[in-house]
């Protein structure tokens, strides 16, 4: 008996459309969010990093007690009304030994920046304050403004 043997050669096996079509346009996707995830990362960034080298500058100076330049780093109303006197007597005693930026947040609104810093003073190794400075953008620099 001639006939067709009991079992034919497999089946040709296609390409999967999922490796044609969808794992490129997943990896295209993948590499745009990314992508704009890192822009959107960096000009975040880019927009708090002077507003927190500010509070660094006056934090910096209260602790190591440069009252006058403390006060420059003031905003014009804030400057007016605090002297650097006032800023020894607010801060003088006990000395701060250290200090520490837990938090920078910034806004934009019609072309006006302002801000907050949350910033941790520390006087002989325990915690003396915990405050929060608000900050304006004045030109091209942020100051701090009580």
């Amino acid at each position: 008996m001639w006939g067709p043997p009991p079992w034919g050669p497999p089946p040709k096996r296609r390409a999967s459309r999922w490796l044609t079509i969808g794992l490129p346009i997943g990896a295209v996707v993948l590499v745009a969010v990314l992508g704009l995830g890192y822009l959107v990362f960096k000009g975040v960034s880019e927009g708090i990093m002077p507003a927190k080298r500010a509070v660094d500058a006056y934090a910096t100076a209260l602790v190591e007690q440069r009252w006058e330049d403390a006060h420059d780093q003031l905003c014009e109303s804030g400057a007016r009304e605090y002297t650097p006197e006032d800023l020894a007597e607010a801060y003088g005693d006990p000395p701060l030994t250290a200090y520490s930026v837990d938090g920078v947040n910034v806004t934009w609104s019609n072309g006006r920046g302002t801000g907050n810093a949350s910033v941790t003073l520390e006087a002989r190794g325990t915690v003396r304050d915990h405050v929060v400075l608000p900050l304006v953008e004045e030109g091209e620099d942020w100051r701090v403004c009580p």
